[in-house]
């Protein structure tokens, strides 16, 4: 076998593969051998066919795998013995004769030619210790920790039902039966059903807040409740079923009398040592003054970690458009059309920008997680999928052996476990870049923040 390189230019080259008939003729036998062991045969018994008559039916299938094996063990093996560093993989060259002839009679010598894409040399700036980057300093102020605690204190407040008038934010249950003129109509429809005040439209919430537990109202049901159409009614106000095909749906009038017959009513929890106890754990804080402290250094480090992501993006905004990189942009095309097949050279150009930036990213990531030491243990990718797993699923009490069971499936998937590689790298590789380079803090409003964040969030979106 002989296998030589010929550069193209700095970016390409071409690898051939000579295959010579004694690199895979004993494997051919030993293959066929194997068949006719296990071929049943009308005329034969088992294992008993002649070797003419395997050849004959299944020797050009054979053949043409074994060669395929040795070719692929020869390119692969290749590529690691000269460390080759390629972009997406070697890809068939155009000039190469795309039939063989896999004559089974007459073995034969291949010679295979691939096109290869070349990693480039790239020299990195914008990540020492006399880089500087801007950080946003979120300004949690009192407005901020007010709305904080009040929502504290109606999380962990308690429902009650009280008999009095009806006020804002209640939630109503109303028994409701369908009218014919002013009475009750006879076999009409009766549902019973909860509504929250504040969604009534305006003349029925000013009509409501008029009235007291056990007092009726007359309603049009597709007129109580604001922004709420026709499906929404019949499903969740008026309760009816839903209709199988060939069935007719019941027919059901506007107007309704409703008794208000239940009355629910949040009671927001004091600021006492109750509330301090479930909110920020046993005996953290004693006093209001404390409770607002520890929530704006809540506030505070939740934003200081997204001010920090912002920060990384923006260095990688940086480095990507400032980075030179030489890319083989014709082999990378060749290489997205051969690996996905139903894309069309229209798509391919259409995103080829984007695809280009990527991999300009991946590039510059490889690098700067080789020279800031960066490494992801097998156990730390195991740890943060079932920690996903975890996140997904807690809300139903899922014990751990449920979650090792899913992550066994999970683990078996490569491309799930490559995303997770890739996360965890990215996320080590910022913190040792934000470690080193240099800061300067700007103070921003809360608002203004957020809003930074949403342009962000609206660039990363596909177009």
């Amino acid at each position: 076998m002989n296998i030589e390189k010929h550069s193209v230019d700095n970016l390409n080259a071409t690898i051939t593969i000579n295959i010579s008939k004694e690199d895979y003729h004993d494997k051919f036998k030993a293959e066929l051998k194997k068949v006719a062991g296990k071929a049943t045969m009308k005329g034969f018994r088992k294992g008993k066919t002649p070797q003419s008559v395997i050849k004959k039916m299944y020797g050009k299938s054979v053949l043409a795998e074994v060669v395929n094996e040795t070719l692929q063990k020869a390119l692969s093996g290749y590529l690691e013995e000269e460390k080759l560093d390629i972009l997406g993989q070697p890809i068939p060259s155009d000039d190469q004769d795309g039939d063989m002839n896999f004559d089974v009679n007459n073995l034969e010598d291949y010679s295979f030619k691939f096109d290869i894409g070349l990693t480039p040399d790239i020299d990195i700036q914008g990540v020492s210790e006399s880089d500087t980057y801007d950080i946003y300093k979120i300004d949690v102020d009192d407005k901020v920790i007010d709305e904080e605690l009040e929502n504290a204190q109606k999380r962990l407040g308690n429902q009650e039902h009280p008999d009095g008038e009806i006020i804002p934010n209640d939630i109503l249950k109303i028994q409701a039966e369908e009218l014919d003129g002013d009475e009750p109509k006879k076999d009409g429809w009766a549902s019973e059903f909860s509504v929250l005040v504040d969604s009534l439209t305006e003349e029925y919430n000013a009509e409501v807040l008029k009235l007291s537990k056990g007092d009726t109202f007359t309603f049009d049901v597709f007129k109580l409740e604001k922004e709420k159409g026709d499906d929404y009614v019949k499903k969740y106000l008026l309760n009816v079923p839903k209709v199988e095909e060939g069935e007719e749906e019941p027919v059901i009038g506007n107007m309704f009398t409703g008794k208000i017959i239940d009355i629910a009513r949040l009671k927001v929890a004091e600021l006492d040592q109750e509330f301090y106890d479930k909110y920020f754990g046993k005996d953290e804080v004693k006093s209001e003054e404390e409770a607002r402290a520890k929530i704006q250094e809540y506030i505070g480090n939740h934003y200081h970690n997204q001010a920090l992501q912002v920060m990384y993006r923006n260095i990688m905004d940086k480095l990507v458009a400032e980075t030179k990189v030489d890319l083989p942009a014709e082999f990378l095309k060749k290489w997205l059309k051969m690996t996905n097949e139903k894309l069309t050279d229209e798509e391919i150009e259409k995103d080829f920008d984007g695809f280009l930036d990527n991999m300009k990213w991946t590039l510059i990531k490889g690098r700067l997680s080789k020279q800031f030491e960066v490494e992801v243990s097998p156990e730390e990718i195991r740890e943060a999928m079932a920690n996903k797993v975890r996140s997904y699923f807690g809300q139903y009490g899922m014990d751990e052996s449920y979650v090792n069971e899913i992550l066994g499936k999970m683990l078996q998937n490569q491309e799930e476990v490559n995303k997770t590689y890739e996360e965890l790298q990215a996320g080590k590789l910022f913190t040792k870049i934000g470690e080193t380079v240099s800061h300067i803090e700007n103070k921003i409003s809360l608002e203004d923040f957020n809003e930074k964040v949403k342009v962000i969030n609206e660039k990363q979106q596909p177009q």
